[in-house]
């Protein structure tokens, strides 16, 4: 038996449908050999469930790269009001970029220091904390660099017509501070 548990191991599909397609497989076999006298060996108990999915943990900014990043933006001009914010969100909360740049003024509820929204790839609502820090930076864009419009997003273009920011727009402002900064970036690796 423990033979057979090792080959199933090391023969199990590395993603969890494939698993449970396979568990299923082996059960309906062994069940038809044990029917027809060709084995008395029961699988049932070895394959009870299919284990837990593993989930892949991108690596993160450090704490020495994260300083570099806030530390490059330039908050006396409205641009650097504006980018600090987002920034600061995207570092605090792991939102995507679209869903920074789609944050509209009313998910965020000031009185319980909160983020309310749904996510724009998953649809998944999603409720995330607003740190003091972040708040701080969010209302000074809103307050100091802010153009008066009536956008319901928090973050718009600086140049007329004064609407929220487009496309992939938060990856690109993302990416231009990291540069500024000197951390490196590749695909695939979770700084983003």
């Amino acid at each position: 038996i423990e033979d057979v548990r090792e080959y199933l191991v090391d023969a199990r599909p590395r993603h969890n449908a494939g698993m449970g397609n396979t568990v299923w497989a082996i059960k309906r076999f062994f069940a038809f050999a044990n029917q027809h006298g060709l084995t008395v060996l029961r699988v049932e108990g070895l394959l009870a469930r299919v284990g837990p999915r593993r989930v892949r943990a991108l690596p993160c900014f450090t704490a020495e790269e994260t300083a570099r990043i806030v530390g490059a933006i330039e908050t006396a001009l409205p641009h650097g009001k504006r980018d600090y914010a987002m920034v600061m969100l995207a570092l605090s909360t792991g939102l995507r970029g679209g869903d920074i740049t789609a944050l509209r003024l009313d998910e965020i509820d000031w009185r319980r220091d909160e983020i309310r929204m749904l996510q724009h790839k998953t649809s998944a609502p999603v409720t995330l904390p607003l740190l003091a820090q972040v708040g701080n930076a969010i209302a000074d864009w809103l307050l100091n660099g802010r153009p008066e419009c009536a956008a319901p997003e928090v973050f718009v273009r600086l140049k007329a017509p004064f609407v929220k920011l487009t496309g992939p727009t938060g990856a690109l402002l993302m990416g231009r501070w990291l540069d500024k900064a000197g951390v490196a970036h590749h695909a695939g690796d979770g700084k983003t």
